[in-house]
C-alpha cells in the first residue's frame, strides 16, 4: 500500500541523514560540534533531529559523540606518549578536566591510570 511506501522511505531518509551525522562525527570529531549545526544544514526541527538520532542509534547524539571521543582517546593513550591534556584536544575537549571526568567514568580510571596499566 502507499502508506508502507511512504514508511519505508521515511525510514530511508532517516537512516541516510543520522549516516551522514555519523560520519562527519567520524572524520571530524575532534572539532567542536553540535546536532543544531546539522539541523541547520539539512533544514530539520533540532528536537526532531534528536529525536531521530537517538531512534535510529539508541543513545543521544551528545552520547555518541562523547563515547566515540572517549574511544579514540583510548586509541591515542595506547599509542603515544602525549600529554593527557594533549589528547583531551585532539579528541575534540578543549576542557581537560571534562575529560579526564568523562574517561575515568567511562573506564573506571583516569587516563594515566590507564595508560600506565596497558
Amino acid at each position: 500500500s502507499p502508506r508502507n511506501a511512504k514508511g519505508t522511505n521515511g525510514h530511508n531518509l532517516r537512516q541516510e541523514v543520522v549516516r551522514v551525522i555519523l560520519d562527519h562525527v567520524h572524520d571530524h570529531f575532534d572539532e567542536t560540534m553540535g546536532l543544531q549545526q546539522f539541523a541547520d544544514q539539512l533544514g530539520m526541527n533540532m528536537a526532531h533531529l534528536s529525536k531521530v538520532f537517538s531512534k535510529t542509534v539508541g543513545i543521544p547524539f551528545r552520547s555518541y559523540l562523547k563515547e566515540y571521543r572517549l574511544i579514540q582517546a583510548e586509541s591515542l593513550l595506547h599509542r603515544a606518549s602525549q600529554r593527557v591534556s594533549d589528547v583531551a584536544y585532539a579528541v575534540g575537549y578543549t576542557d581537560p578536566n571534562r575529560f579526564r571526568l568523562d574517561f575515568k567514568h567511562r573506564t573506571g580510571l583516569s587516563p594515566s591510570a590507564w595508560r600506565d596499566s596497558l
